[in-house]
């Protein structure tokens, strides 16, 4: 982002503002959460338990932070050696940790299945009633339907039969190559012995070790997103060390790659499009030093075209292959303003209530305009709405498990609840620090350190608007980690 010091300064304002008040209202809700399985004084220590660990790790990061550089170790060989830690206990948690797959990733599985046997005629077959057209309905589902079924493949060629196996051994090679974006992007920004410290950070999100066996569009769509942003942002460091932005074939090159893997992202898990006005914002008003904006603006228009024409082939490819109908398409596919209307009310999660409204509607005006009615009455009442947005920042933010327990129920117990918590409200003080001393800070270059800010605060809008849970941070938690 801009380097201008009064921007800075005023953009910091805002993030740490916004998110001084998620942190509170994430804490108040995790404090609901140790309610709800405990008494009220036992919550009200463990919540005072949590925050107090998570001050003193937070104190440790910070001055792990600021001194990290005076350590004498090869970060390159560090890594290598962290790496293969990481993967051997990921591999040993895939082997060991049992797993139910429910709601969507056992719709998509059971799709995958009949896709293998029977053929994309026979996707819906055995669904549940309402989700007969499931494929139609959720279209965002189809590319991890793709996957899904091109591992079960090849598992049903070599063995005769169906598991988990593969797909969750991809799912931790996901998880993995994000892990070596992130080291390879932070040794870009900042040098090997920060981008190992920023490994560190990273793992202390649980996602990284219980979304395993758990290979939904998460952590999936992880490292196509690190990819995207890892080549955009080895074009943004050669741009800044010649002190110039020149149209060069290595820059289209460079950006067209982002812009490829930014799609594959984007076609996994749908939030990871937000990277794209990221870009955008960041290649307009980067670095006031160049005087000359042409090229930056070529850049944006060349990101935004590749991007829709992929995205359109990518489109074509998909109804081409599942054999979808363009006419069933408009009469069962949901429109964007239903996960707004649904949104709106309750926990700001799924309502089943808000999906058989939408459903019982034909066709795409009639599901559109019902939903607008629907919305319009759910806003009508001011203090309530703001009670329900308090409601679910809080339920988005405020769980470090991120959803763990609700698909591997051995994360159930508090042990495991109160320790994920610990280190994520110890990052969350990391981040709402980051804004704080902005102003004085020398460990980091700030227009890079800007350039991830925004991608978290692009996030965080686009849950207030649209359904949320804290399971739709998971994708994002490497860019967290760069801060």
């Amino acid at each position: 982002m801009l380097r201008s010091n009064r921007f800075s300064r005023l953009f910091n304002l805002i993030l740490g503002l916004y998110f001084g008040v998620t942190l509170f209202l994430g804490a108040r809700w995790y404090f609901y959460s140790l309610s709800a399985q405990t008494a009220n004084l036992n919550a009200l220590l463990l919540f005072a338990v949590t925050m107090g660990a998570a001050s003193v790790f937070f104190w440790l990061f910070d001055r792990i932070d600021r001194n990290i550089e005076k350590f004498t170790f090869d970060p390159v060989r560090a890594f290598v050696i962290l790496d293969f830690f990481l993967l051997s206990v990921q591999l040993f948690i895939a082997r060991n940790m049992a797993f139910m797959p429910r709601n969507d990733l056992a719709y998509i599985i059971h799709g995958a299945q009949n896709l293998v046997l029977h053929g994309p005629h026979y996707i819906d077959a055995g669904l549940p009633k309402y989700h007969h057209h499931y494929f139609y309905t959720y279209p965002n589902n189809q590319m991890i339907l793709v996957i899904i079924a091109g591992l079960y493949k090849i598992e049903y060629t070599l063995t005769g039969g169906f598991s988990n196996a593969a797909p969750t051994l991809f799912n931790v090679m996901n998880i993995n190559l994000s892990i070596v974006f992130l080291f390879a992007t932070a040794q870009k920004i900042y040098g090997g012995k920060r981008a190992l410290w920023c490994v560190l950070k990273c793992l202390c999100f649980l996602p990284l070790f219980s979304y395993i066996p758990f290979f939904y569009t998460d952590t999936m769509a992880m490292p196509w997103l690190m990819g995207a942003v890892y080549f955009y942002i080895a074009w943004r460091v050669r741009c800044d060390q010649k002190e110039a932005c020149s149209l060069t074939p290595a820059a289209f090159l460079c950006l067209g790659l982002s812009a490829g893997l930014l799609v594959v992202a984007y076609k996994i898990k749908g939030s990871a499009g937000l990277i794209l006005p990221v870009f955008i914002c960041d290649l307009i008003f980067h670095n006031t030093r160049f005087k000359n904006k042409i090229p930056c603006l070529i850049y944006s228009l060349y990101l935004i075209v590749l991007f829709a024409a992929i995205l359109k082939l990518f489109n074509i490819g998909l109804m081409k292959g599942l054999e979808l109908s363009e006419r069933d398409v408009k009469r069962y596919q949901f429109p964007m303003i239903h996960w707004i209307m649904m949104s709106a009310s309750g926990n700001g999660g799924f309502r089943k209530k808000d999906f058989l409204y939408t459903l019982k509607h034909p066709g795409q005006a009639a599901k559109t305009s019902a939903d607008w009615r629907r919305l319009y009455k759910k806003l009508r009442s001011a203090p309530k709405f703001l009670r329900h947005m308090g409601v679910k920042i809080g339920r988005t933010w405020g769980d470090g498990t991120f959803m763990s327990a609700h698909y591997m129920p051995l994360l159930h117990h508090l042990r495991f609840k109160i320790t994920a918590n610990t280190f994520y409200f110890a990052m969350f003080f990391n981040l709402e620090w980051t804004f704080v001393r902005e102003k004085t800070s020398k460990l980091r270059i700030q227009g890079h350190s800007n350039f991830f800010k925004l991608a978290l605060f692009f996030l965080a809008l686009f849950l207030l608007i649209w359904e949320s849970k804290s399971r739709y941070l998971v994708t994002f938690l490497p860019l967290w980690a760069l801060i």
